[in-house]
Parts: C-alpha cells; structure tokens; sequence
C-alpha cells in the first residue's frame, strides 16, 4: 500500500516541477514502478506455495482399474465434511487434485456400488500424497460370513440362569457383505432381552433374532454383538442349546460353579474347572464348528440355591479396571491431535477406531489371563455399546449432510 502511495504522489507532483528535473524524477518513478511489481510477483507467489497441494491415486478392482469412477475431496468445515471438488478416474482408474492448500487435512471418498471408501489425508508439503483405493463387488449373501470366536457365559440366578453372548462375526470372502442382515439363534422361551442394536435394526423371531450391521462388512472386517437375556429353570435344572448359524472357529462356554451345582455338556469338550477372581468356572471348549453343530449344556443341582435378586452382581468387581480402561480409551481419543469439535464426523470415526483398539486390547489381555471372564465381558459391553453409540451418530450426520445436499441441489 505504501508503494502505491509513494507512486501516486510522484505522480502527482510531475506537473509541477521544472523541465530540467522531470527527468530526474521520471527515472524515480520508473525505479517505484519496478519495486510495486517486484512486491505484486512476491505476493503471487507467495500465495502459489500456499496452495501448491497434490493428491493422486488409483482406484481399482479385482478386475483392474476402474475408468469412470466419481472421486469426491472433502474438507471438514464446521461440523461436517463439505465436498469441495469432484474428479472423475481415468482410463487406469487414476485421479488427481492439484493446487490444493498444504498444511490442511482433507478427506478423499470413492462410492462404489454404492459402498462407500474413505481415506483421510494431511498435505503437509508439496509433494504428492499418495491415496489408492481397492474397492469390491458387493453380496447380500452371508454365505462368506462366518464367527471368528463365540463367547457365553452362564451365570445361576434365583430361580433362572442369565445368558451372556458375545460373538465375533468376520466376513472371511472376497465380496462386500452390505444392504442384508446376520442372524443368531436364541432360545424361544428367553425373556429380559437387550442388545445394543437399535430396536429399527433388530428383528426377532421365536427363536432367532436376525439385525442389521449398520454398515458394510469389507473383506477381512469384523463386527462385534452382544446380547443378554435370561431363561426360567425347568425344575432344578436348565438345558441351554445352542445351534450355530454359521461356521465358528472358537467357542468358549464358562458356567460359574456354585455348591451342588454339576455341569453336562454336548458338542464341546471339557476343559476342566478354572478358578478366576475368586470364582470357580466350568469351562466348555469347541473348535472350528461347521453351520448347523449344536451345543447342548445342562446345569443341574439349582434348586438348592439361593441368590440375591439383583442379576447385576454377577458382573460386579470391576470399577479399577474399568477406570484403567476408560483412560486408555482416552488416550487413544487425544492421540493424533483429532479436533474437539463436538459431533464431528471426524470425531466420531476417532472414536470408532479408539472403540475398536479398545477391544482388540482387551481380547488379547483375555486370550493371555491377564483379565477374568467377568471383567472381560463387562469392558465389552461398555465399548461395544460406545462403539455403537458413534456409529448412530455418525450414520445421523451423514444422513443430515445428504439431506442437506439434496436441499441445496433442488433449491
């Protein structure tokens, strides 16, 4: 601005000065003229390198590349990421981005199939960043989908026998297992039933309950379920069956020993009692279990029993842990500097995958003996349902921003 000023009154006082010095004075302007566009190119370039981000990749398929393909790159602003410029892929499925701001983090999406692919990216300088994707063909079949580990526990109440299931399921094909549902067969006279799956995502039958995922299952991934409930005593005994759906690789049933209680089991094998936090446990062991096996516990001897009314207790003992937990959790949330704007998208898939480590940690402390039965299922159900939770939110604003699109495009 002051170059301009200094050349402007040059200017002006050229019409009042004496012949013998405008030359002078020309040469003057001429050197002001000289140093603004100088200062004019340093600012253009200046802005240049600011924006100097490149993105390239390629998608491609089992079957190659994919030419034709829609390409989005998102940047979050507010609370929600906003397309800010589409490609489309080439004839070897590539794509590129140029003239992108450095030191920002954009999110590149691909849809195909309708199942969405995303990748988060940080253009911390200007060289090109990398983002392929490898994208599949999608199934409503569950004939790839099968149950990397089963667990149940059978804990003796007053006058019943609680129920707790957690199961594994894995999608051990080649394809998108999407837009169906996964099944799980329960007893028909069950009662007191929960899960953390939403009541519009779960349909139950006399004696299964089938539920929608609430999201693509990629070739390799893993979802996670549990469910409570509680079946009434037939005299002084209860039969639990169990026929598995799909193939199981690990089945692992503990029933918790109480004076005079015995346990039979059918299509497992006998592991021995175990003693964990105090707690005498039947254990029951099956492996690689085709669709369709059964399972057949009975336990006998309850008449004689008598328990506090309260079916919480059974999973009681564990507030240290669940603290020490919580706090990793927590540190799994703050590491990477992920934004603290509340309900954010991003936010939310930090807290899929922090949910996610969370569980991967605690099956692996189980399988070592680091952790009891109890305090495991106990950590499962509380990040199983906060990894549910996100999920809910994050499907909520991605409906709203679709919405909002879509508002926009028909105003």
């Amino acid at each position: 601005m002051s170059l301009t000023n200094d050349l402007v009154a040059s200017l002006c006082l050229w019409g009042s000065v004496s012949s013998s010095n405008r030359l002078s004075k020309l040469l003057v302007v001429i050197f002001l003229v000289s140093i603004m566009a100088v200062g004019l190119s340093g600012i253009k370039v200046a802005k240049g390198a600011e924006e100097s981000g490149v993105i390239v990749g390629k998608v491609t398929s089992s079957a190659g590349p994919l030419p034709g393909l829609k390409v989005s790159l998102k940047e979050l602003r507010g609370d929600e990421f906003i397309t800010v410029a589409d490609t489309v892929t080439g004839r070897e499925g590539e794509y590129k981005f140029e003239t992108l701001p450095v030191n920002k983090t954009f999110v590149i999406e691909v849809v195909y199939q309708g199942v969405p692919y995303f990748q988060m990216v940080k253009l911390d300088g200007q060289e090109p960043v990398q983002a392929d994707f490898i994208v599949y063909e999608v199934t409503s079949s569950d004939e790839d989908i099968g149950v990397l580990v089963h667990y149940i526990l059978l804990t003796p109440l007053e006058k019943r026998l609680g129920v707790y299931e957690l199961l594994v399921y894995q999608n051990v094909g080649e394809l998108v297992f999407a837009n169906s549902t996964l099944r799980l067969n329960v007893p028909p006279d069950r009662y007191n039933f929960t899960s953390p799956v939403m009541d519009c995502c779960l349909f139950p039958s006399e004696d299964s309950v089938t539920f929608d995922p609430m999201g693509p299952l990629y070739p390799g991934s893993q979802y996670r379920l549990w469910v409570e409930y509680e079946l009434p005593l037939q005299r002084s005994e209860r039969v639990f069956t169990k026929q598995l759906v799909y193939p199981t690789q690990l089945v692992h049933v503990l029933v918790e020993k109480k004076p005079g209680v015995e346990v039979e089991a059918e299509g497992l094998e006998n592991a021995g009692e175990t003693t964990l936090n105090g707690k005498v446990y039947q254990a029951l062991l099956g492996s690689k279990m085709e669709a369709g096996s059964q399972i057949i516990v009975k336990v006998s001897g309850l008449s004689q029993l008598r328990f506090i009314a309260n079916s919480v207790l059974w999973m009681s003992g564990v507030i240290a842990i669940i603290g020490v937990a919580a706090l990793y959790l927590n540190m799994l949330r703050k590491k990477g500097g992920v934004k603290s704007a509340v309900s954010t998208i991003m936010q939310l898939e930090g807290e899929l995958q922090a949910s996610e480590a969370t569980l991967r940690r605690l099956e692996s402390d189980y399988r070592l003996g680091v952790i009891s039965p109890e305090v495991y299922v106990q950590l499962i159900r509380r990040y199983e349902s906060r990894k549910t939770e996100a999920q809910k939110k994050l499907n909520k604003l991605k409906r709203g921003k679709e919405d909002n699109s879509q508002k926009k495009r028909s105003g």
